[in-house]
């Protein structure tokens, strides 16, 4: 498992970020907590890691779900998304004729992946039917 450290690092080389862009993205989000140099500097160090507040203004900052900076093996993409979404991708994983029809067009919002499926399973019904 990846450490806060070692995401915050990936963002930042992924991205072309310094910590000064994280600082000034994290100012943009109003609410109760405030992330100070001192603090950034010891999250990407990995000398310390960010408690809930902290955890959670960053990852809105950067974009990915909390869990993924936490360095569980979701991808940032997908900690933004809400369960539907990821029940009917994690159906597409699992079957192999509908995930290469997603594997090409990239990424799909809920109604376009609930589209596709329907129209998909529509299409092997109608072939049964006929043979």
């Amino acid at each position: 498992m990846a450490t806060t450290a070692e995401r915050l690092r990936t963002l930042m080389a992924e991205r072309g970020l310094k910590q000064a862009d994280i600082l000034r993205l994290a100012e943009e989000i109003s609410g109760p907590e405030r992330l100070t140099k001192t603090d950034l500097s010891q999250y990407v160090s990995g000398k310390v890691r960010p408690g809930p507040g902290k955890l959670r203004l960053l990852a809105k900052a950067l974009g990915v779900g909390e869990a993924w900076l936490l360095g569980y093996e979701e991808s940032p993409e997908e900690a933004g998304m809400d369960g539907d979404v990821r029940q009917y991708l994690q159906f597409v994983r699992d079957n192999p004729e509908y995930r290469m029809m997603f594997d090409l067009c990239g990424s799909a919002t809920l109604e376009e992946i609930k589209a596709t499926v329907a129209f998909l399973k529509a299409l092997r019904e109608q072939k049964r039917d006929e043979g």
